[in-house]
C-alpha cells in the first residue's frame, strides 16, 4: 500500500517549496502563517491554483486550548468570501462532538469538543441550507420568541433521530448531519443554536450524562415583550423529534412538551438529573453562547414555566403566518394543539 505524502506548513517561506509530489499538506490554526488570514488565505488560493489536486488541510492545534476554535471559525468565514468556498481539497477542521472525560481527576472538565475535518464545499452548502432557513424565518417579522419556536418546529422536523454505527461526528457535526441521514442529539442542538445565531438569539450547548449516555440539549436567553417572556430556558428538539412519530399528529404539527422548560420542569422531566449537572459544552463564537464558562447554570435557568396560554398563543401565531390563515379557526388543527398542550404538562 502506498502511503499518502503529507507535509506541513509552518512558515511564508514553506508555500514557496515544491508540492508537485505530494498529495497533501498541513496548516495548524496556531501556526505563525495565520498571524495574517488574509495573507495565508491568498498563499494557499495560489498554492490550490499551482497544485490542483493537492489537499489543502487547516488544523486545529491539539496542544493548544481544547475548545479554543474561534481562530478556525475566523478563517472558515473568510474563506467562504473566497473562490476557495466550494472546494472539495480545501479541508477545515471544525467543532466535531463533544466526549465525555472519564479522568475528571487530572481535568476540570468532564465533556471536551473535539474537532472534525470538513471540505468547504461540506461547509459552503451546510451554510447556504442555513441561510434559507433563516432568511425563510425573518420574512415573517416573527417575535424572538415565535422565531425560537419557529426554528425548534423546523429542527424537530428535520429528520428522524438515527445513529450511525459506532458514536461519530457524522450524526452530531452541523456540517456533517447535512449530507447523511443520521443526527442524533448534538446534531439537533446545533442546527437549532446555528439557526438562532444568524437570528440573533443567544443560545448554548448544554450537555449532561443521562441514563443512556451523554445528552445534549439547547440553552435560549431571550427577550420577548409580547409574550413577557425573559431570560433562559431549556429544549430538547432530539425528545420532541422522538414525540412527533408517538403521537397520532397531522404532519407538520410539531409537539413542544420539551420546549422552553424552566428549572422545576427539567428536573420533573428527566427524573434524577439537576440543573446543577449540566454542563456548558464551549464550541467557540459560531454558536453565539448565552453563557460564559463561568456562569452557575443553577442561577441562570428561569425558575418559573412560561405561562400556558402565552405558548399556545405563540403556536396558533406561527402556524398562522407560515399558512397564511387564521389557525384559530381550525378545528382539527386546535384539537391537534389540545393534544400537544396537555403533554406539555405546565402548572400554570
Amino acid at each position: 500500500m502506498i502511503e499518502s505524502k503529507i507535509k506541513t506548513i509552518d512558515s511564508k517561506e514553506d508555500f514557496d517549496k515544491d508540492y508537485s509530489n505530494d498529495d497533501a499538506i498541513k496548516i495548524y490554526d496556531d501556526s505563525e502563517v495565520f498571524n495574517n488570514i488574509s495573507k495565508c488565505i491568498n498563499n494557499i488560493i495560489m498554492l490550490s491554483k499551482k497544485y490542483p489536486n493537492l489537499e489543502i488541510r487547516i488544523c486545529n492545534n491539539v496542544f493548544s486550548d481544547e475548545s479554543s476554535f474561534n481562530k478556525l471559525i475566523t478563517i472558515k468565514n473568510e474563506l467562504l468570501k473566497t473562490e476557495l468556498k466550494d472546494s472539495n481539497k480545501i479541508k477545515i477542521e471544525l467543532p466535531g462532538m463533544g466526549i465525555h472525560n472519564n479522568f475528571r481527576f487530572y481535568n476540570q472538565k468532564e465533556f471536551e469538543t473535539r474537532p472534525t475535518i470538513h471540505t468547504m464545499k461540506e461547509v459552503f452548502e451546510t451554510e447556504k441550507v442555513i441561510n434559507q432557513i433563516v432568511e425563510d424565518i425573518k420574512k415573517y417579522n416573527f417575535t424572538p420568541f415565535e422565531m425560537t419556536l419557529a426554528s425548534y418546529i423546523i429542527v424537530t422536523q428535520f429528520k428522524d433521530y438515527k445513529e450511525t454505527k459506532s458514536v461519530s461526528a457524522q450524526s452530531r457535526s452541523i456540517y456533517s448531519i447535512m449530507f447523511n441521514d443520521y443526527i442524533v442529539c448534538e446534531g439537533y442542538s446545533r442546527l437549532l443554536n446555528n439557526i438562532l445565531s444568524k437570528l440573533g438569539i443567544p443560545s448554548s450547548e448544554i450537555i449532561f450524562n443521562s441514563n443512556y449516555g451523554g445528552h445534549a440539549i439547547s440553552l435560549i436567553d431571550l427577550e420577548d415583550d409580547k409574550y413577557g417572556v425573559y431570560g433562559k430556558y431549556l429544549y430538547d428538539p432530539t425528545l420532541d423529534n422522538h414525540n412527533k412519530g408517538k403521537n397520532n399528529l397531522n404532519d407538520g404539527i410539531s409537539p413542544v412538551k420539551y420546549f422552553a422548560m424552566s428549572y422545576f420542569e427539567f428536573e420533573n422531566k428527566y427524573r434524577g438529573i439537576l440543573v446543577k449537572d449540566l454542563y456548558f459544552l464551549n464550541n467557540g463564537e459560531e454558536l453565539l453562547p448565552a453563557l460564559d464558562e463561568e456562569d452557575d447554570l443553577r442561577y441562570e435557568v428561569n425558575i418559573d414555566s412560561i405561562n400556558k396560554e402565552s405558548l399556545k398563543e405563540c403556536y396558533l401565531e406561527v402556524y398562522s403566518k407560515i399558512f397564511n390563515t387564521d389557525m384559530r379557526k381550525d378545528t382539527k388543527f386546535n384539537e391537534s394543539m389540545d393534544e400537544i398542550f396537555n403533554n406539555k404538562n405546565i402548572s400554570k
